[in-house]
């Protein structure tokens, strides 16, 4: 019995120690590869009901500066440009604020619905070429393509 207990304990240290280092080596998200980038917005998507994609003649782009400052443009459908500026938190966490934006009216655009959204990131995801801008709970995100430079 005795015995039984102490391979149990040792047992219980190794997973812990195992699970333990686990953690150390899980990988924190790195914002820099978004940095410095021009991106193209190609989708709304929904969680559970499915993406909205833009009209080709619609773009919309977005880049992040390295001294917290973002900006873009619409061009096509609109013809607007918007600056603002982010923070970064733990983990994924981004927060969007201060965001000024010439005032086209853009009626066949998604550029305001994009806008509204926007400001309400507060989590990203990069996957690839793919940056992800998460809202409402990350049940929502604008999803956008790198450019290439």
């Amino acid at each position: 019995m005795k015995r039984l207990l102490n391979q149990l304990f040792l047992l219980i240290i190794v997973a812990s120690w195992v699970s333990c280092t686990r953690d150390e080596n899980i990988s924190q998200p790195d914002f820099s590869q978004a940095k410095n980038i021009r991106w193209r917005l190609i989708a709304f998507e929904t969680v559970g009901k499915g993406i909205i994609g833009l009209q080709s003649v619609d773009s919309i782009f977005l880049r992040f500066e390295e001294n917290g400052v973002t900006s873009g443009s619409s061009s096509g459908l609109c013809g607007n440009y918007y600056q603002g500026v982010y923070i970064l938190g733990g983990g994924n966490s981004i927060q969007v604020g201060s965001v000024g934006t010439t005032e086209a009216a853009c009626p066949d655009s998604r550029y305001w619905e994009y806008i509204d959204k926007f400001k309400r990131v507060n989590s990203f995801q990069l996957d690839g070429s793919r940056l992800y801008l998460q809202h409402n709970g990350a049940t929502q995100r604008l999803v956008f393509e790198r450019m290439s430079s």
